[in-house]
């Protein structure tokens, strides 16, 4: 039994219009910027080996990064699928998924 073809992310979205709209919907709703995961939107962290307080490389001292876009939202969808179609195909395999 053959493994069966995963479509590249390009072939995926081609296959599925409905949800690019979704994804720009989304994107609309996004606000467009929103605190540093890595600091907290304060722009500076304490180094992890020194202690001494610098300025955030995710953010560049701002504090803000950027939210998430159409493509972010999309190729969130793509890998999540992807996760679910190898589970199914392992079960209908017969397989252990950690194989």
């Amino acid at each position: 039994m053959t493994t069966p073809k995963v479509l590249t992310f390009e072939e995926w979205v081609n296959r599925h219009p409905e949800l690019v709209e979704k994804a720009e919907y989304e994107a609309s709703l996004e606000i467009k910027f929103v605190d540093c995961p890595d600091c907290g939107g304060d722009g500076e962290h304490s180094c992890p080996y020194c202690g001494q307080d610098m300025e955030c490389r995710t953010c560049d001292g701002s504090g803000k990064v950027e939210g998430k876009r159409k493509e972010d939202f999309l190729k969130e969808w793509y890998n999540d699928e992807k996760k679910r179609d190898k589970i199914r195909w392992f079960k209908f395999a017969g397989t252990d998924i950690a194989a």
